[in-house]
């Protein structure tokens, strides 16, 4: 049985996926957005998927405005969020960090950049 937020080692050695938290220090310091930047999901679901999914589980938290997936080989396994409010940006970030998500741990931080959805709307 997989207890929640128990990562499932695939084939690297000490990597994000297996010690995710060992990345996070350097994003910390990243004041509260409206965009979250989600990391280590699984790469093996599609990205088409892999979005209804994030969708499926971000929107219980309010309206998104953007929900896009990173398809370059070096960014793969890796989300963009995008909350039309911040504070339910903020909700998303502390209930869903650390939660498990398809055998792997979420690994959620507030981006540096906004998103490319928030100045669309704005």
């Amino acid at each position: 049985e997989m207890e929640d937020g128990q990562v499932v080692l695939e084939k690297e050695g000490v990597s994000e996926h297996t010690h995710p938290y060992h990345f996070k220090a350097e994003y910390d310091s990243t004041p509260p957005g409206n965009t979250l930047y989600i990391r280590n999901l699984r790469e093996r679901v599609g990205p088409s998927r892999m979005r209804q999914l994030l969708y499926a589980v971000f929107s219980k938290f309010g309206t998104l405005i953007d929900v896009v997936m990173l398809k370059t080989k070096k960014m793969r396994g890796q989300a963009f969020v995008c909350f039309a409010e911040l504070a339910n940006a903020v909700r998303a970030k502390e209930e869903l960090d650390g939660f498990s998500f398809l055998n792997r741990t979420l690994v959620i931080q507030f981006a540096r950049t906004q998103s490319y959805a928030l100045h669309k709307v704005q």
